[in-house]
């Protein structure tokens, strides 16, 4: 699989043959620990989510100065993945900024949009199919701050805890993103649950909760912690034990709020639009 042949490539594996001519394998840099993850600051540290992409504007084209609006996730040297309502109005998305946890710094690479494929399904203000690619103008080279995420892959099971990172809203009544990537582990809540607690009449939800979303809340800290505005199409990501890449199960669509009690924030379904992201992104399967 593609994810497989980046894990090659950023592990930059050599086969060593020891003594008894069991082929031995070298990882030339050593992957980075799960356990990296479980540090109590909500500060995502350099690296440790080399897949966040930020999504946004810069103001001229070899400008700096890059205005953060949404996330993305990196998932191959030109493609983002994120959400269709963040490229909707692709006025204002033309860049996005890769490599870097703090947005003013000026560390990482700012890269043009090329252009950006949002699903035929999304038919705006209803939510379902909020699902977008970007292409990058550039392709970038992967590197200990900047790889990309692997795609999961089951539909019909999820983890049951997921994390997101995003620079968005610390509070729904705030009116700046945070300038440090944030990152918070949510547990996968139960569709069922999920559309107890939305209305199907909604605007943005004439059939309610679909199987092409997946919700994640907060319940074990009384819903302090969630996704809020500003990190639309970042991922909801898990980090398998014995991986080295970051699978994205969801992307940042919409909630009701931020940390709302008893609510959980509904996220796009990555598995169920396998198909259409691969044709995209990999098609005739390079």
């Amino acid at each position: 699989s593609e994810c497989e042949e980046y894990a090659r490539e950023i592990m930059g594996i050599t086969l060593v043959r020891t003594r008894d001519s069991d082929v031995r394998i070298v990882p030339n840099r050593s992957c980075r620990s799960a356990s990296r993850l479980a540090n109590d600051s909500n500060a995502a540290q350099e690296g440790e989510f080399p897949h966040m992409v930020a999504v946004g504007n810069r103001n001229s084209d070899e400008g700096n100065e890059f205005i953060q609006f949404c996330g993305g996730t990196l998932i191959s040297h030109t493609w983002v993945l994120s959400a269709a309502h963040c490229i909707h109005n692709i006025d204002r998305a033309n860049a996005v900024k890769i490599g870097t946890t703090r947005l003013t710094d000026q560390k990482g690479v700012i890269i043009s949009i090329k252009h950006a494929i949002v699903h035929p399904n999304y038919k705006p203000p209803a939510m379902y199919a909020d699902i977008a690619l970007i292409e990058l103008m550039n392709s970038v080279t992967f590197n200990t701050f900047i790889q990309p995420a692997c795609l999961y892959q089951q539909y019909d099971t999820v983890p049951r805890k997921a994390w997101i990172t995003g620079w968005g809203l610390t509070s729904f009544d705030g009116d700046k993103g945070s300038d440090q990537l944030l990152k918070a582990q949510l547990d996968v809540v139960d569709n069922l649950y999920c559309a107890s607690q939305y209305n199907a009449s909604e605007v943005i939800l004439p059939y309610g909760i679909a199987t092409s979303m997946i919700c994640a809340g907060d319940p074990r800290n009384n819903w302090t912690r969630d996704s809020c505005k500003g990190d639309s199409g970042g991922p909801l990501q898990v980090l398998p034990e014995s991986e080295c890449l970051f699978q994205v199960i969801g992307i940042v669509s919409f909630g009701r709020g931020c940390a709302l009690y008893q609510i959980p924030n509904v996220y796009t379904r990555v598995s169920y639009y396998l198909p259409w992201i691969e044709d995209n992104v990999w098609p005739h399967g390079q």
